[in-house]
């Protein structure tokens, strides 16, 4: 009995002491990512879009890889730090398009992502508003069906100004401005980066496994343009972590948690946008989601965007998903009905087409597959080499599933904290790129352990090395 009472206040001695070493590097780290957000703010906020001489020059040249919407932050994070920045998309740029195929889904923008946005960007909150954009208190506009019974989500923390846009709208006006107030940024499209170009370097007298990248490759006739600092933007297809193991010799380590998800979207004009989806408490309604119950597998949204319109989107978990098949709102409800979703997830659909115009559609029935999350551990290179010349950026470091809504606000870390490191540090400096790359992963780290636990609840889901190395 004794020896059992023994094992038992040691057992909750551990328990105490693991709870209290687990608090104390959370703490660690959520202060080691808030440390630069005020400085980041107080900086840009003196310095508008052309006044930059003061800066310190990092180089003559940086090469982005990828105009979507990473690469644009990147772009206007590293403008005043080079001389030239050159930004090489694979597809062509189109008036209020993104290059990117997911281009018509729709972001909503928060506090954090947007006070970085506008830092980055002086200016762009008020372009967008003049162009149409939805701008709406968040406290008071949205309803969430999380049960049988709507939830109006009226909290205090909740109280700011959020803005509903598609991609398409926000990439192009961030583009427009680029190419207005940025004289140094030169966009090239259709043009594909095959490969990296690395400096001639002599591998007996090479103690220290120094590599350095200095320019890339463009498909066009193996053209070959020089950089003193290459930034990989292209996202979660991005071929570079298969360039660096080659040359590094190298097996740089993934961890993927797969788990089909599925999207059906739709975007039709607004029949009165004066007139909200719901009034409750007369706060006016335009955001409104239905999910299942956690864990969460499926769900259906609507919300108002930019140019009185709205989009619709329902998703679901799973291989079985038959969404290719929709093209129409009685087609989806019937969907619904067959799999015994809840009777409110066919309400919101009817509410959709009770506010829109049928006869203005802007995006037919769209159908759009992500296969859950990756994370490429490109901090894991300074543990055998010391690479300079070359960051991995946002989704070309971590694609995040989208359900969770993490992915720009992600992205928006990601640039403030590559403009501190710009300021603070030289690219001279083998650190500034190991540094870096592992400020992304604790940037990461908290969004992918949460994303990635609701995803291990359902069966179909398959993970290899989910948890994080260092």
């Amino acid at each position: 009995m004794f020896l059992l009472l023994l094992v038992l206040v040691f057992i909750i001695i551990l328990c105490i002491l693991t709870v209290v070493f687990l608090s104390v590097h959370v703490k660690r780290q959520l202060s080691s990512l808030q440390y630069p957000f005020k400085e980041f703010q107080k900086h840009r906020q003196n310095h508008n879009a052309t006044n930059y001489t003061t800066t310190k020059k990092q180089g003559k040249r940086c090469i982005i890889i990828g105009g979507s919407f990473g690469g644009l932050l990147t772009a206007k994070t590293v403008s005043p730090h080079f001389n030239e920045v050159y930004v090489f998309e694979q597809n062509q740029y189109q008036e209020n398009k993104s290059v990117v195929q997911h281009g018509n889904q729709t972001h909503v923008f928060f506090n954090r992502v947007s006070i970085v946005l506008e830092c980055l960007f002086p200016g762009l909150t008020q372009l967008l508003k003049e162009k149409n954009g939805f701008f709406s208190n968040f406290n008071q506009t949205i309803i969430y069906f999380g049960g049988n019974e709507p939830v109006d989500l009226n909290k205090k923390d909740l109280d700011y100004e959020a803005f509903g846009v598609s991609r398409n709208f926000l990439e192009y006006h961030m583009r427009s401005m680029l190419k207005k107030e940025n004289h140094n940024i030169t966009f090239f499209e259709n043009s594909k980066v095959i490969d990296l170009i690395w400096k001639n370097q002599d591998n007996d007298n090479n103690k220290n496994n120094e590599k350095q990248v200095i320019g890339v490759k463009i498909e066009e006739e193996g053209k070959q343009i020089s950089a003193d600092l290459v930034i990989d933007c292209g996202g979660v297809n991005s071929s570079t972590i298969h360039w660096l193991n080659k040359q590094l010799n190298l097996t740089i380590p993934i961890s993927k948690v797969s788990v089909p998800l599925n999207y059906l979207t739709c975007v039709y004009k607004l029949k009165d946008p004066k007139k909200p989806f719901r009034k409750v408490n007369e706060n006016e309604k335009w955001y409104i989601a239905r999910m299942s119950k956690i864990p969460i597998h499926a769900g259906v949204g609507m919300y108002r965007i930019e140019e009185d319109k709205a989009f619709f989107t329902a998703y679901e978990l799973g291989k079985n998903c038959e969404f290719s098949k929709i093209k129409s709102n009685e087609a989806l409800k019937e969907y619904l009905r067959e799999k015994k979703y809840d009777k409110s997830f066919e309400e919101v659909c009817d509410l959709y087409f009770d506010v829109v115009d049928e006869n203005q559609m802007i995006v037919d029935w769209n159908h759009y597959k992500k296969d859950g999350s990756v994370y490429k551990h490109f901090e894991t290179i300074s543990k055998t080499h010391q690479l300079k010349g070359f960051l991995a950026f946002g989704d070309s470091v971590c694609s995040l599933n989208p359900l969770y809504g993490q992915g720009t606000t992600a992205e928006a870390e990601c640039a403030m904290w590559l403009d501190f490191y710009l300021r603070e540090k030289s690219i001279e400096e083998t650190s500034f790129y190991s540094d870096y790359q592992k400020k992304l992963f604790d940037i990461y780290s908290f969004v992918w352990i949460m994303a990635t636990l609701s995803d291990l609840s359902f069966e179909e889901t398959k993970g290899s090395n989910w948890w994080y190395r260092k």
